[in-house]
């Protein structure tokens, strides 16, 4: 019987593998010092062997690949290859792969009868190869078959002539379970999940490692993504890393990674249910250390009460002058994770200047204002700030804050003094429930509330360094809308500052 075109060009049992060479560029220099390497003890330590042979992920099934000397380093990992945006840190679920090999991962969960790799890759032109999962428990190769079931949380290798869509139709986004894959000692490939997606926005979001990867604590060293358009592997994204190989950077939807295992993990999950948290700190009384206010309680208050009725919100706490101390430390690094760092949405009343919040302290001058460079904000769980006080976004200190952002999506404030009105924070909060961007939000808030001459601000990460694509400036809440993961790094990060009239 003669088979189709089709079968011909779809071949997944009788191949011919082809030896290719594209893993790691021809001449490297031999970089022997941690301080030439660039590494902590640490990080080297993940990156080679004890006999110090670096730990690439394992080679494609008769693939060449270049032999380096000891303690060399390949030249993807002595700079960064993904610093800047090389793919969308948003994506609408479709899978594009590119000329040559290309590392994937099913994002979402596929409609049952639709979930094969014959149906997904129908069409596809692989030049005679197979596709590729490596199976983890065995420590081989696995070829992917025409029945085989696609999963989320586990990586493809599959080989294009040219640049091909593959086929996929997802389960509606309320009908998404939890995904899980099981874990095991050396090198695994994995596939990627939104760790903060939810029903109205389709999880397709990117995430910094270190929250996709959170449940996984130690068991984790390292995870490696692949460019498709230079075919060769990113720069190693290390456990507690830092630098180029911070946790810090960015996981993306439908890409797939190697990730090194210090241990077995039964179970890893991703939830698809999220509960997010909001909270709220205001100042009246300042004792005589500033001019007392009056409305900053009605602003946190009506803010803190409004969101936490949204739906999956809930608050955390609102503290103030008659039930505790707002305090600094709430707000400083190193204290701040169990307080406003430990929440998705925190609010601030009070007095302010372009580079601190000010709170009242009775006795300790030094907890009597937070400075932007006493802040890490986003290292824990917050990814929103708003803080009402007096010029904290003044245009000719916008620089200030930006040392701030470890995780941080975007702050809203004031350019000019603040305006205290009591219905601020509900306005604003009920402005987000509606559905509104944050920035939109504190707008409407603002020209409801304040006189015409006073001025709100916005500073926020833009990842592209191009204002006129989506990003961080454009969030929504979360099951509010869509929302852009930034990366934690700030001296990689691109930033946006806009200013108007209320």
């Amino acid at each position: 019987m003669r088979r189709t075109r089709r079968e011909n060009r779809f071949c997944w049992l009788l191949v011919t593998l082809l030896i290719t060479s594209f893993l790691l560029p021809p001449v490297f220099a031999t970089i022997s010092s941690e301080k030439e390497k660039g590494l902590t003890k640490e990080e080297e330590t993940v990156l080679f062997t004890p006999e110090g042979h670096y730990r690439a992920p394992p080679a494609l099934p008769d693939e060449f690949r270049e032999n380096l000397s000891l303690w060399q380093l390949p030249g993807y990992e002595t700079q960064l290859t993904e610093g800047k945006m090389l793919t969308t840190p948003y994506s609408d679920g479709t899978i594009q792969l590119q000329n040559g090999w290309n590392l994937i991962s099913i994002p979402k969960k596929l409609l049952s009868g639709y979930d094969t790799a014959g149906y997904v890759f129908a069409g596809l032109d692989s030049g005679g190869r197979s596709i590729w999962h490596y199976n983890g428990s065995t420590q081989l190769w696995d070829r992917v078959l025409p029945g085989t079931v696609l999963k989320p949380l586990e990586g493809y290798y599959a080989y294009s002539v040219g640049s091909f869509t593959l086929n996929t139709v997802y389960l509606p986004p309320a009908q998404q379970p939890n995904p899980s894959t099981n874990l095991y000692p050396g090198w695994n490939m994995i596939g990627f999940f939104d760790p903060m997606g939810n029903s109205e926005d389709d999880f397709l979001h990117a995430a910094m490692a270190r929250d996709e990867l959170a449940q996984l604590g130690g068991s984790w060293s390292e995870i490696q993504g692949f460019d498709p358009i230079t075919q060769q592997y990113e720069t190693s994204i290390i456990n507690g890393g830092s630098g180029i190989h911070s946790d810090y950077q960015l996981m993306y939807p439908e890409k797939g990674y190697w990730i090194w295992m210090n241990s077995d993990y039964s179970g890893w999950t991703i939830p698809t249910y999220h509960t997010y948290y909001c909270s709220a700190e205001w100042v009246n009384d300042y004792h005589g250390q500033q001019p007392p206010l009056s409305l900053s309680d009605d602003a946190a208050i009506g803010f803190y009460e409004e969101l936490s009725s949204a739906p999956n919100w809930q608050g955390r706490f609102i503290i103030g002058d008659d039930n505790g101390l707002a305090q600094e430390i709430h707000w400083k690094e190193a204290t701040d994770s169990n307080y406003i760092d430990n929440t998705n949405f925190a609010y601030f009343a009070g007095h302010g200047a372009s580079d601190r919040i000010v709170f009242y302290h009775p006795s300790d001058e030094n907890q009597r204002s937070l400075y932007y460079n006493e802040a890490q904000w986003g290292n824990g769980q917050v990814d929103w700030i708003a803080l009402d006080a007096c010029n904290v976004l003044q245009e000719s200190g916008k620089d200030n804050w930006k040392s701030a952002f470890k995780g941080l999506h975007s702050i809203v404030g004031w350019h000019t003094n603040a305006y205290a009105h009591q219905n601020f924070g509900n306005i604003f909060s009920a402005r987000l429930k509606l559905g509104d961007t944050i920035w939109y939000a504190w707008r409407y808030a603002g020209q409801y509330c304040a006189p015409s001459y006073y001025e709100i601000a916005i500073l926020a990460v833009d990842l592209d360094g191009n204002p006129s694509t989506r990003d961080c400036v454009d969030d929504h809440i979360y099951e509010k809308g869509q929302w852009i993961s930034p990366m934690g790094n700030p001296e990689l990060n691109n930033f946006v500052y806009y200013r108007e009239y209320c």
